[in-house]
């Protein structure tokens, strides 16, 4: 083979893409029975259990990480900031699915660290695309529109704790201290819902926020760089963790919008910004298996 072909070639095999990874096996069945959304994401490591989710919440789960970016926080109840989806079949909100999958992720050496968790959360997230465009036919695109907006402002300055949380190496720490920076976790106490983060961004505050509200993306106007420690309690108003019910800034109870001012002295204000969507172009109904 002549000394310029071979280099060619080789050249051609590095820019070929590795092949997008797929689950070993995957089971996608019509919820008919009701009931509560349960769960939509990575169960154990191995295992995608998704039970009563739309397609709306699976394509969430597997493309909704603004330009590839995740927040995903193994073993706690970790927000991530949604991508608005637009379009779309009529059912594409309304029917409910349970999805089971599997695939390897055994350590090579035995060594579960936060970074191969991690690692497997990202390789979820392509196999769960792969399965979406294959079962269901998904295909989108990414595009920006101008869409109304909470920006994250300071309200009462002072009122934020600056973080004291634990930096620790990905690559060697076990997933299992609660107070390592960047953890958050979302809970209940009775009608209340509570909300701890440790070594927040107020970037990252603003996109678990998103999630919690459901209603509109919320951006950072803060202006803050450093990280804080974040504790809410609250009582969800109109609108809040999924509801369909816009929430509004003047609902009473503590509602968020009342514990963000009180407690760390931030507000939510309403307004417009180009945001980053997904824009739906098709979806098709898959045949249970």
């Amino acid at each position: 083979m002549p000394l310029l072909f071979a280099v060619a070639v080789l050249a051609a095999a590095a820019q070929t893409p590795d092949p997008r990874p797929e689950f070993e096996v995957a089971s996608i069945r019509l919820n008919t029975a009701g009931g509560p959304i349960v769960f939509n994401g990575m169960e154990s490591l191995g295992t995608f259990a998704s039970v009563n989710q739309t397609l709306s919440n699976l394509v969430q789960e597997a493309y909704g990480h603004p330009s590839g970016r995740r927040n995903w926080l193994p073993f706690f109840a970790a927000a991530g900031q949604g991508v608005p989806i637009l379009g779309g079949p009529s059912w594409f909100g309304d029917d409910r699915w349970n999805i089971t999958a599997k695939w390897n992720a055994e350590p090579a050496d035995g060594h579960v660290t936060m970074k191969f968790i991690e690692t497997e959360q990202a390789r979820m997230e392509l196999m769960l695309q792969t399965l979406l465009e294959q079962r269901f036919q998904v295909k989108l695109h990414r595009e920006k529109r101008d869409l109304p907006v909470y920006e994250l402002t300071i309200a009462k300055p002072g009122k934020l704790k600056r973080t004291n949380c634990t930096v620790f190496d990905p690559e060697n720490i076990p997933p299992v201290a609660p107070d390592y920076c960047g953890a958050s976790r979302e809970g209940r106490k009775g009608m209340d819902w509570t909300l701890d983060g440790n070594g927040m961004k107020m970037s990252e505050l603003a996109s678990t926020l998103s999630w919690l509200i459901g209603s509109r993306p919320i951006v950072d106007g803060t202006g803050f760089e450093a990280t804080f420690d974040v504790h809410l309690r609250w009582t969800p108003g109109q609108g809040e963790v999924g509801a369909n019910v816009p929430p509004s800034p003047d609902d009473v109870n503590e509602s968020i919008f009342t514990v963000l001012q009180d407690q760390l002295g931030l507000k939510l204000k309403t307004g417009r910004a180009p945001v980053e969507v997904i824009v739906i172009d098709n979806a098709e109904k898959p045949t249970p298996n």
